[in-house]
């Protein structure tokens, strides 16, 4: 249980049904989270909780002594996932599986958040190596996540040391103007509770209820914290 309660519940921009309230309700109790948390505020926190959780596997299989290249690309394809559950959440998707449409939008949205001043408007995740645009990202997906099997690349596959390294930030900053979003826009917030996210467990949202209480209210604290930099060649 969560021993301090913030001292005033986290409003959205709208309060709507999420279809599955009592279930946020009873993960949000679970956690020991505000009693007047919606359930569309708690259901945020589980998505915001479950990317979380999704970046430190990919911490985990960079921590390896061989990271490169034995799990970098399972470490790639792992990292994507959590961009595709984003992109779920930005496009209200209702389906019971993924499709390329999340994932090339949750890709979009991270292109804001480019790491390098003048890089080309395509570009995500520019390298001293190449520039990552999001078909090469997509079609990297494909590759490390479906038994090596990929759509037709548009031009030659690569993937460099350097990749990775960029997506912390990038993500970071993602997730800081989603929450924004969610805090000043309904439209975002509609598509959030259109969006088909089981409420599986509550350790999601208690993780995203104790970062929020110990680092203040920067939905992007707990993603900046990663390092995936790789020192071992």
């Amino acid at each position: 249980m969560i021993n301090k309660l913030p001292p005033v519940p986290i409003n959205l921009a709208i309060n709507i049904s999420t279809g599955q309230d009592a279930e946020w309700r009873a993960l949000n109790e679970e956690a020991g989270g505000h009693p007047h948390f919606t359930p569309l505020t708690i259901k945020a926190a589980y998505v915001f909780g479950v990317i979380h959780d999704i970046c430190e596997s990919v911490d985990w299989l960079l921590k390896y002594e061989k990271a490169w290249p034995v799990t970098y690309l399972p470490a790639f394809g792992v990292c994507a996932s959590g961009i595709e559950l984003l992109g779920r959440c930005l496009t209200g998707n209702t389906g019971t599986s993924g499709c390329v449409q999340d994932l090339r939008v949750g890709f979009e949205w991270l292109k804001s958040s480019s790491l390098k001043a003048g890089a080309p408007l395509s570009a995500i995740a520019v390298t001293s190596y190449t520039q990552y645009d999001v078909d090469l990202l997509e079609t990297l997906r494909h590759f490390t996540s479906h038994g090596q099997a990929t759509k037709k690349p548009s031009r030659a596959l690569a993937v460099d040391i350097e990749l990775l390294a960029a997506f912390p930030w990038l993500i970071g900053n993602a997730m800081e103007r989603y929450w924004h979003e969610l805090l000043n826009s309904p439209t975002y917030c509609e598509n959030l509770a259109k969006a088909n996210i089981i409420p599986l467990r509550s350790g999601p949202v208690k993780k995203m209820w104790e970062f929020f209480d110990r680092r203040g209210t920067s939905a992007g604290t707990p993603f900046y914290q990663f390092d995936w930099k790789i020192r071992q060649v």
